[in-house]
């Protein structure tokens, strides 16, 4: 079989409805290799199904994935080995943990995971030192993932609409923290190290069972940010 025909026939397989045929394109590709013609393709069009089958040669330039509303219930480890992946979108899926291979991915700066089901992270994210955006809206969280604080690039979080009942001091590492949203949760007390985040521009705490003696300790000690109560 000539170069041409082995990429013809992975592609008609690929483009089948029939998932045993796109699983007998992945086999072929494993046994054979993938053809270059194909890459655009495949991280375009299958790009859950190249991940699954810990295919990365098709994203070795891709900066942006986005696996939104999918009704994934768990991530591909493969997703950890992609070396250019600045942006990573997996809001509205029902993930209860995340691989521990995404602590390999040294480039990323943002990733959205609202509207999961997520409750920590695991120890290799404390790796992500690039990273400089979260969102962790709407999951089950009871505290902020110790990770997130050798996160020390981290610029926005927004973890609002879960159940975390208190802050860590470890806050205070966040020196970089610009936006900072903790609405909806159950927090009672704010660490005075909250006053090292001199560069935080806006701190959102409505929603939250705080007394007026709290409010006012914030106040004084983040008196050149906007705070939300």
């Amino acid at each position: 079989m000539t170069e041409l025909e082995y990429e013809k026939k992975i592609r008609r397989l690929l483009q089948s409805s029939d998932e045993v045929n796109q699983q007998l394109a992945c086999e072929l590709m494993k046994g054979n290799g993938i053809p270059q013609a194909l890459h655009q393709e495949l991280q375009e069009k299958h790009t859950l199904l190249c991940l699954e089958n810990g295919f990365t040669a098709p994203f070795a330039h891709t900066e942006k994935l986005n696996l939104s509303r999918l009704q994934l219930t768990q991530i591909p480890p493969a997703m950890g080995y992609l070396p250019r992946l600045k942006f990573l979108f997996l809001p509205f899926n029902n993930l209860e943990e995340l691989p521990a291979e995404m602590g390999h991915l040294s480039t990323l700066k943002r990733v959205y995971l609202d509207g999961n089901r997520l409750t920590s992270f695991p120890r290799s994210f404390r790796h992500l030192e690039n990273l400089e955006r979260i969102a962790l809206v709407s999951n089950r969280l009871t505290q902020i993932p110790g990770e997130v604080f050798y996160m020390r690039k981290m610029r926005w979080l927004d973890v609002s609409f879960n159940k975390i009942k208190k802050l860590p001091t470890e806050i205070g590492k966040l020196q970089h923290m610009e936006f900072l949203t903790l609405s909806h949760n159950q927090i009672q007390y704010i660490p005075d190290n909250i006053g090292k985040l001199t560069n935080l521009t806006s701190l959102s705490l409505d929603h939250n069972p705080l007394s007026k003696r709290e409010m006012d300790k914030v106040r004084d000690l983040l008196p050149n940010t906007k705070i939300r109560f």
